[in-house]
């Protein structure tokens, strides 16, 4: 008895490669990259969705909804959107409902795309403090956050972790990021 064993094909032009890659390879056929998650082989934009998934799952997005966004942007820019297009409509629909986490994404794209990611990250923490405001906390405190195994807080932020600011004087200064040197500042304000 004879077992047929299927050959791997690009997910671009569908022709068969000799292994599968275990991570991104370009096609021999057609040069397009192949990503590869979960021993899943993708092209560019289903990887990137399934990336961004990891992050916006917690609020509630759906590959369908970002697929659905994807459609009407599309049918707005009367050409196809990009993921990133994309993820950011999503995010500005988050800002009324979610805006901390909202911006804090919006850091993360940003970073992505090379851009400059400091002010939505100093939006995020903004909001932030006007929510301890509103809560009636006086004080907070600098505090370091290690959400990437290999995080390390920069030297300047260092220098303000525990340091104590009344909340006012933390909203007009803004202290973090703006004295964060990592380009990437995921320090952040509690109660003190």
């Amino acid at each position: 008895m004879t077992i047929f064993s299927r050959k791997p094909t690009c997910p671009y032009c569908k022709n068969p490669l000799e292994t599968t890659p275990k991570r991104k390879a370009k096609c021999p056929h057609c040069g397009q990259w192949i990503y590869v998650r979960k021993g899943e082989m993708l092209k560019e934009d289903d990887a990137q969705i399934l990336d961004w998934l990891v992050f916006l799952d917690k609020y509630g997005i759906t590959k369908q909804k970002i697929e659905s966004s994807r459609n009407d942007l599309s049918k707005k820019f009367k050409a196809k959107a990009s993921v990133h297009d994309t993820i950011w409509f999503i995010l500005n629909s988050l800002v009324t409902t979610k805006p901390e986490q909202a911006f804090y994404e919006m850091a993360r794209l940003a970073n992505q795309e090379g851009k400059d990611a400091q002010s939505y990250i100093e939006q995020a923490l903004r909001t932030q403090l006007n929510s301890y405001k509103l809560r009636g906390i006086k004080t907070v405190r600098v505090v370091g956050y290690a959400e990437e195994p290999d995080y390390s807080t920069c030297p300047d932020c260092v220098k303000l972790l525990c340091k104590k600011f009344p909340i006012d004087e933390a909203l007009e200064k803004m202290p973090i990021p703006r004295s964060c040197t990592s380009g990437w500042c995921r320090c952040g304000y509690e109660p003190a």
